[in-house]
């Protein structure tokens, strides 16, 4: 097959367009996903195999953050499906590939707040601003909601920041289901962390996690983190792992040092991922501190931070040539190993691969990404299923013009949900398959993106087993607002 020249991805069935009827969740091979090489140029002919986008509804209000997961049994979760904006941790449930939606209400002490609670808009925080502000959020109010599933076990987590888990007010609430959310039990967690929880699991790094999960009765070990001591910046790292499944949690070593964290302006790490032989991984977008060597100061960079003792000690490693946003780095591990890291640069607004075979210690050339039809992307993520084979879910917009900064205030580009699919990214002409989960000419952010309306992040794509991508949007369209859920379905 040759390239053809460079054209924008056709608009989805009308049906698929927010302020129409709902698409039908097998997808629609008439409007099928596009396929085109790395450079954005399309492949002539068209394959006869390949993937329809479809978008479905999952008939709650929806929250910033939005992401899904798909079961081994099919079953697919969406957070946060939410009662009132910004909070909860509920999730809702489909079983039947998305043609209906359950709300699922995982537990969380302390209860629901009132029902015209919206949480105050806060800046960097001082400690001593922690109390007043403890104070003045009610009791059980939540946020940043996650959903995250345990492939090794088939376990399914939900977790929120809760004022009020702990007894000074900071803390999370983790719920936990092995019978695909019918039921769930929960544990406090993270005393002393405050935003930004992140859920993840892996195998284990030590002889003593080894004996400790067998006897135990479960595979994977589990890691929680969240920023702390102070509210919203942290700027340090708090972690925590479970040998149990959740049920209990241990305090780790913190991400940065005093003195690291004396000289860190911000940092959020993301979800962290675990290699087969139990090292931790994390990617970290932020303005590079004192102490990193050979640091530009003027732009934000991608950082890594390793471990190989399951959180005992911390390594900091730096990765060259990646401007990105502070909230912009995605990051995914093979079987074998291999790193995969995703971003979007922040000079041109496409997407970056790069994949490391030595433990984060070297990496490829990053790889760029132009997806036809698309200016400027936002917050992309990664998944993978097996050597290379990714799934990218990501904000698209036509535009790359900026009439906002896109954190406090919308960056004024209208943007539609996107999914690609990649069988190697590593080959040196990738093929994707690329789509926009949603009609193009009725964008889910018409007013543009930013981290306090759609959300500082979107969850991951999950494959579904039988080969469908399933990715959580939200909808800010006026009347349409809401939860979405899209899903790229193979035609063969």
């Amino acid at each position: 097959m040759q390239a053809s020249q460079r054209a924008p991805l056709a608009a989805p069935a009308e049906s698929r367009g927010p302020g129409a009827r709902d698409s039908i969740p097998g997808g629609d091979p008439s409007h099928p996903a596009l396929a085109h090489f790395s450079d954005g140029s399309l492949l002539d002919p068209q394959p006869r195999e390949g993937f329809s986008p479809c978008l479905v509804r999952t008939n709650s209000r929806a929250g910033a953050c939005p992401m899904a997961v798909a079961t081994a049994r099919g079953n697919v979760f969406y957070s946060p499906a939410v009662a009132i904006p910004m909070m909860g941790c509920d999730l809702a449930r489909s079983r039947d590939q998305g043609r209906s939606w359950q709300t699922i209400a995982t537990p969380r002490e302390p209860q629901y707040p009132p029902e015209d609670y919206l949480p105050p808009k806060t800046r960097a925080l001082s400690p001593r601003d922690l109390e007043a502000l403890s104070a003045e959020l009610p009791r059980g109010c939540t946020w940043h909601p996650s959903v995250y599933l345990d492939r090794a076990s088939g376990r399914l987590f939900a977790s929120a920041t809760v004022k009020g888990a702990c007894p000074d007010g900071s803390g999370s609430i983790v719920a936990f289901s092995d019978d695909e959310g019918d039921s769930w039990q929960s544990a406090a967690i993270g005393c002393g962390s405050w935003d930004w929880g992140k859920l993840w699991s892996g195998p284990p790094a030590t002889d003593a996690s080894r004996e400790a999960l067998a006897k135990n009765g479960f595979p994977s070990v589990v890691y929680f983190s969240a920023t702390g001591p102070v509210l919203i910046h942290g700027p340090n790292q708090l972690h925590f792992k479970s040998l149990d499944g959740g049920l209990s949690w241990t305090r780790m070593a913190n991400a940065f040092t005093p003195e690291q964290e004396q000289s860190l302006t911000l940092g959020f790490p993301q979800r962290g991922v675990v290699a087969p032989d139990g090292t931790i991984y994390r990617a970290w977008a932020g303005t590079p501190a004192d102490y990193l060597p050979n640091a530009d100061k003027s732009h934000v960079y991608i950082r890594m931070l390793r471990s190989r003792d399951e959180g005992a000690s911390w390594q900091h490693l730096e990765l060259p040539e990646t401007r990105t946003s502070l909230v912009g780095a995605s990051l995914a591990v093979d079987p074998d190993g291999t790193l995969y890291l995703c971003w979007a640069d922040s000079r041109d607004g496409e997407i970056r691969i790069a994949w490391s075979r030595d433990g984060a210690r070297s990496w490829s050339n990053p790889r760029r990404l132009t997806i036809p039809g698309v200016a400027w992307v936002a917050k992309p993520t990664i998944e993978l299923n097996g050597p290379g084979r990714i799934a990218l879910a990501f904000w698209g917009s036509p535009s790359a013009e900026a009439h906002g900064d896109g954190w406090w205030n919308r960056d004024g580009r209208p943007y539609s949900g996107y999914v690609s699919v990649c069988d190697d990214i590593r080959v040196e002409h990738p093929r994707l398959f690329s789509a926009a989960v949603n009609d193009v000419r009725e964008p889910l952010l018409p007013l543009g993106e930013s981290a306090l309306t759609s959300g500082e992040y979107i969850g991951p794509p999950s494959f579904g087993p039988d080969g469908s991508i399933w990715a959580g949007f939200v909808s800010l369209a006026g009347e349409n607002s809401g939860g979405l859920v899209a899903r790229l379905v193979p035609q063969r």
